[in-house]
This record gives C-alpha cells, sequence and structure tokens, in this order.
C-alpha cells in the first residue's frame, strides 16, 4: 500500500524548496539528498522507456529530473519510524511502506507531513 500527499482540488503543488522548508520546520530529522533523487528519477526513466511508456511522460520525467530530491522525515533517534518519498516538481509525494507495521507505525509522520503542507492524504 501507498499513499499520495496532494494539495486540496483547484491549488497548485508547491515548489520543492517550500515543501523542504516547511517538513524541515516540523520534523526533528529531514534528510534531503538531491544527488539521490536524480539518480532515481534516472532509474525510473530507464524504466518507462523499457516499458514503452508515453513519450509524454519520459520527457516530463526528464524535465523534472534535476530538481527532485530523495527524503527522509523522522523524529527522535529511534530510525524505526520514518517515511521516505521522492521529491520531484509538480507531483505530490509517493509515500510507500515495507510492511503493514511500518505503515501503521509511520501514520503520525505521515499526518503530520500532510497538515504541515496543507495537503490531502490520498491512498494509492
Amino acid at each position: 500500500m501507498a499513499h499520495r500527499l496532494e494539495p486540496p482540488t483547484g491549488r497548485d503543488y508547491l515548489p520543492c524548496a517550500e515543501v523542504l522548508a516547511r517538513i524541515r520546520e516540523e520534523f526533528d530529522r529531514v534528510d534531503a539528498d538531491q544527488d539521490q533523487g536524480s539518480d532515481d528519477v534516472g532509474d525510473m526513466i530507464a524504466k518507462l522507456i523499457e516499458l514503452k511508456a508515453p513519450q509524454q511522460i519520459i520527457d516530463d520525467a526528464m524535465a523534472g529530473r534535476d530538481g527532485s530530491y530523495r527524503v527522509t522525515i523522522s523524529d527522535g533517534p529511534s530510525d524505526d519510524m520514518y517515511i521516505s518519498f521522492m521529491l520531484q516538481p509538480n507531483t505530490g509525494p509517493l509515500i510507500g511502506y515495507h510492511s503493514k507495521q511500518h505503515e501503521e507505525q509511520s501514520r503520525p509522520l505521515l499526518e503530520r507531513c500532510a497538515k504541515a503542507l496543507g495537503y490531502q492524504i490520498i491512498l494509492v
């Protein structure tokens, strides 16, 4: 299971810099790695090409590659409770989980992140 954070209907996505500023205000630990983000988008582009995705989807992914980040959020010293996602321009964070337990444990972080951004939580 996964969740996507989306702005309310009629509102635009926040710029990546604003997303990072807001989550840094809210959480004790925020790791935002732009190099890893670019690498992750590169991997995604390779997979889209392999799957013969429409060229517009591939072009959109390529356009946002340099402004992407791999983000990990946690609160406190424990690494057990965290959320991690790809932050790309004009896209809501997609948060995946490695287990049902991880999803349940990290729900408070997900809710705080959504609130800090003014976004809705969408089940995908």
